[in-house]
């Protein structure tokens, strides 16, 4: 009975994990700041001052004239028929 009562206590706490969203951070670049439905997300970014050095270098070497560029700190990913984008507990530039 010590035995299958662990069992089920152990099965009950790997599953009850398996409910949690990953969050995590996202650098979103607009090639273009007029049309925000273009973009390109890169996620797991380290940090918000790792999240502008990327974004910067990237916008750069891509050529981008009127690019413009968001770092979403402990987002979570959503994908529905609309596609995919992020909720973020926090933005900034």
């Amino acid at each position: 009975m010590k035995y299958l009562t662990t069992t089920l206590l152990l099965t009950l706490l790997v599953l009850g994990g398996c409910g949690e969203e990953r969050k995590f951070n996202v650098l979103s670049i607009y090639p273009d700041k007029e049309n925000l439905l273009n973009d390109i997300s890169f996620e797991d970014i380290s940090s918000l001052e790792s999240c502008r050095q990327i974004a910067s270098k990237f916008i750069s070497e891509a050529g981008y004239r009127n690019a413009d560029y968001e770092c979403g700190m402990s987002c979570k990913r959503i994908n529905d028929a609309s596609g995919k984008y992020y909720i973020c507990k926090e933005t900034s530039r």
